[in-house]
């Protein structure tokens, strides 16, 4: 998926989650996160949106993280976390040298992508938790999610580590093919003497 896509994609789904955060029950619970309510939701959000610009400012892990509160409300805190987060994705080209937690993507594009999805998915929890019908997510965003997450949260990790939290260790291994929007992916999980 396009850089610019996905900066949209993060803009509508932060000013969803903003709107929803901003005139709704922040006491509620959140099904889908069954131990936050709606504003430590929304506090998530703004301390991954803030922890990511600081990484690229510095070009390194924050430390110390977090940062000590400044008395702003939750809806706040994810205002300025959007906007400084806003900025310095206009400010690099995706192609630039930034720090992620990904050996084999170390540039803007993996936070621009990262943050995009980051938000997809914490803007469904709000729905999930304002009791209220989730808005469709575009067909591109969503293709592009399933991608991330069996590429960089399933394969990745499995190569690295030999593992994914607990699901081929030990196991005998098995494989599911995913087909979604003419795109086809298959995941085998275990390891290659399994099979």
């Amino acid at each position: 998926m396009e850089t610019e896509s996905l900066k949209q994609g993060l803009a509508a789904n932060y000013l969803r989650l903003r709107d929803l955060a901003g005139g709704g029950d922040l006491t509620a619970r959140v099904p889908s996160c069954p131990e936050w309510t709606v504003a430590d939701l929304v506090s998530h959000v703004a301390h991954v949106y803030l922890h990511k610009v600081e990484m690229m400012r510095h070009h390194g892990w924050p430390d110390p993280w977090p940062p000590a509160p400044t008395g702003e409300t939750e809806v706040e805190m994810l205002e300025r976390g959007y906007l400084a987060l806003r900025a310095e994705f206009a400010a690099r080209p995706a192609t630039q040298e930034a720090v992620t937690w990904h050996d084999e993507d170390q540039t803007v594009g993996f936070w621009v992508r990262r943050m995009a999805h980051e938000t997809v998915i914490h803007r469904i929890d709000a729905e999930l938790g304002a009791g209220v019908a989730s808005e469709p997510v575009p067909g591109d965003l969503a293709l592009d999610g399933i991608d991330e997450l069996l590429q960089l949260f399933l394969a990745w990790p499995s190569v690295k580590w030999g593992k994914f939290a607990g699901v081929a260790e030990g196991g005998a291994g098995g494989s599911v093919g995913v087909r979604a929007g003419g795109r086809r992916w298959w995941v085998w999980a275990g390891s290659p003497a399994a099979s």
